[in-house]
């Protein structure tokens, strides 16, 4: 009776617990999510902008995080696994906790640097969402100015980008976790 007794209570707390634990993985998406985006404007203030690549001179498409490349699903755009090719992918990390984008001398023997970097914005570095997928932001949408949002992106509990690279007004696809970093309305 006792053993009866205590594989009910064990069969009705497991789905109450693995609900519990659901829960708090996307609120800590959403948190991380948040804190990136805010991050980020606080970088692109103070640098006076743009995303850059390591020689300084073109800006990038795509900033990503730690954690596994997520999957493309309906809706989902190629951008954000980091193609085409020619599209430009840099480091979240370099960009917001490091510095480490290495803005060496530039042809012509010109010093760049990065003035104006007062960082790092996020203490503990960017880690992977709850479920090992990357954080992403569409930075190239911010470079193209007006007209776009800039957004970062958790793949969620699915692990499957079923949002928009590109838009004004972007809506998660899926149960993708979006933060607005800059509306291009």
């Amino acid at each position: 009776m006792v053993i009866s007794a205590v594989s009910l209570l064990g069969a009705v707390a497991k789905p109450v617990v693995s609900d519990y634990v659901n829960q708090a993985r996307l609120v800590r998406a959403h948190q991380d999510a948040h804190t990136i985006g805010v991050a980020f404007l606080r970088f692109a203030d103070d640098v006076g902008g743009q995303a850059r690549t390591g020689n300084g001179w073109a800006t990038q498409d795509l900033l990503v995080g730690d954690g596994e490349a997520p999957a493309l699903g309906v809706g989902g755009d190629p951008h954000w696994l980091g193609a085409p090719e020619e599209q430009r992918v840099g480091s979240l990390a370099d960009h917001l906790v490091t510095n480490d984008v290495k803005y060496g001398r530039a042809p012509g023997n010109l010093n760049v640097v990065r003035a104006g970097w007062r960082g790092p914005y996020i203490e503990n570095g960017i880690g992977p969402d709850p479920w090992g997928h990357r954080y992403e932001v569409n930075v190239k949408a911010l470079a193209k100015g007006g007209g776009l949002d800039t957004i970062v992106i958790s793949a969620g509990p699915n692990g499957v980008i079923e949002t928009a690279f590109e838009g004004d007004g972007l809506i998660a696809g899926g149960d993708d976790i979006v933060a607005l970093v800059s509306s291009g309305g």
